[in-house]
């Protein structure tokens, strides 16, 4: 039998995946991404301990399912995307990664949203990779100087496994470093973040689908791994999650519910950006991404799960059953999932709205569940009204898939039909289609997909319940918007 393998390195968690050629995944090894975190608003991960990580999870899976090395035919690097690594001279460590949940330059972006400028850019995020370096260049200018690659999370780990230093379209456009029109760098807008010093430094642009390097000697020691293993270019997550539940009609729209709130739909062309709207090169070069998001999803579930429960072993399990006796009629309270930062506000903080004497476990927890529910609903509707094909339904992928109590919530609010495939780790499959397509199994990513993905189950949304949810919505978006004078 012969394998993909790829590393989804996530915000939260990062997974090491093993698929059949066929798309089925055969095993899987995560563990939490190790972040450090300094001030309340700045998120790092250490590099060579997050890689030292990857490689022992990646030998420890071949090692215990005895699997032949020879016999994986190429490897993917998928990965979240926004934040920044950089390395010095000869691949020397700097400094920690800076993760895609951090907030220290929202100073920053808000000085770049206020340059008049005509240069085709994003939506500028405190979280794009040219704000952070510019927050380098003024805090840690000795740093800034050594600079010598600065790279997305999924690329840092390609570098290691191969020692070649590229970038894909996805990640580069998403990131605000491309003219999405010319489909290439332009260093005007290295001149507009004022890190024109960096240009030179740029990662050489490669497809997702290329092959762009093999296992080197060093990496094929770490990870047990055999030298020469051809290694895809890689992708930003949310690309890989489009491709691994086959969202690559118009007719559907992806959503991811992991750290981050992910909502796209696939394009000919851009759309007008405007707050929560972002346009990024798909993949295929031919096609964009149209997305709107906040770091506003299932992960801050990890963290209020964590403060309720002392055993740690089957937590949607204990969610279900202390949530199956609840409705949302019955419970008044409201959750902003602002504990990673907000859709609304740089400094948005994550709230509890109508907590009383009688407040219960169950309630808290329905409340977290409809929370990332309405910030899904929120980006959404800016889609949808962007939007100008009919949409039969979301393709859903992240953790909102392990609880069938949290689909239905989804999709009543929403009120549409939410299909999910049935690999468990989406990220991971993209990559193996993309591996699949770049050695040359399939000619396209719409045939791999039509041939590895498939969909296991459809949820109708209850529309009984459609009155009920849109009363509490409406609340959501007060509260958020009554918030910010205080935030």
């Amino acid at each position: 039998m012969s394998y993909y393998l790829v590393v989804d390195n996530g915000g939260t968690n990062i997974k090491v995946v093993l698929f059949d050629t066929k798309g089925q995944q055969i095993v899987s090894n995560s563990f939490p991404t190790p972040r450090v975190d300094f001030l309340p608003n700045q998120r790092e991960v250490e590099m060579d301990g997050m890689w030292q990580l990857i490689a022992t999870a990646i030998r420890e899976l071949i090692i215990e399912n005895a699997i032949n090395p020879m016999t994986i035919k190429g490897l993917a690097t998928v990965g979240h995307g926004k934040g920044v690594y950089v390395l010095g001279e000869h691949g020397s460590y700097l400094r920690n990664g800076i993760l895609s949940t951090d907030n220290r330059a929202y100073q920053e972006a808000d000085y770049f949203k206020g340059k008049a400028t005509d240069l085709p850019l994003q939506p500028i995020l405190a979280t794009n990779a040219p704000v952070l370096l510019f927050w380098l260049k003024r805090n840690e200018p000795e740093i800034y100087k050594k600079i010598k690659y600065f790279f997305s999370a999924k690329d840092f780990v390609r570098y290691k496994l191969t020692g070649s230093y590229h970038t894909d379209y996805t990640d580069a456009s998403s990131n605000n470093l491309l003219d999405i029109y010319k489909k290439d760098y332009d260093a005007q807008i290295f001149d507009f973040f004022e890190i024109n010093e960096l240009y030179e430094k740029r990662s050489p642009l490669v497809k997702s689908t290329d092959i762009c390097g093999y296992v080197s000697a060093e990496a094929a020691a770490l990870t047990g791994l055999a030298e020469g293993t051809p290694v895809i270019g890689g992708m930003f997550d949310i690309d890989a999650s489009a491709i691994a539940t086959n969202a690559l009609s118009p007719k559907y729209i992806s959503v991811t519910a992991g750290t981050w709130s992910i909502n796209e739909y696939l394009a000919k062309e851009p759309v007008e950006t405007e707050d929560f709207i972002m346009n990024s090169i798909f993949v295929d070069k031919e096609h964009y991404l149209i997305e709107s998001s906040s770091a506003t999803s299932a992960g801050n579930l990890d963290i209020i799960a964590n403060l309720i429960f002392d055993n740690k072993v089957d937590i949607y399990e204990q969610i279900a059953r202390l949530i199956e006796d609840t409705s949302p009629e019955k419970n008044d309270l409201i959750f902003l999932p602002f504990l990673y930062g907000s859709h609304s506000h740089s400094l948005a903080k994550g709230s509890f709205i109508g907590l009383d004497s009688s407040v219960e476990r169950k309630d808290i927890l329905r409340a977290v569940y409809e929370g990332v529910a309405f910030s899904h609903r929120f980006h959404l509707e800016k889609l949808l009204a962007k939007k100008n094909t009919e949409t039969e339904g979301i393709r859903l992928a992240g953790g909102i898939v392990n609880s069938q109590q949290w689909i239905q919530i989804l999709a009543d609010v929403i009120q549409l039909p939410i299909e999910i495939v049935e690999a468990n780790e989406l990220g991971g499959l993209g990559g193996a289609i993309s591996i699949a397509v770049g050695l040359g199994e399939f000619d396209t990513l719409q045939s791999a997909a039509d041939e590895m993905s498939q969909i296991k189950e459809r949820v109708l949304p209850n529309k009984s319940l459609k009155s009920v949810y849109d009363k509490k919505y409406d609340k959501y978006i007060k509260a958020l918007n009554n918030l910010e004078d205080i935030w």
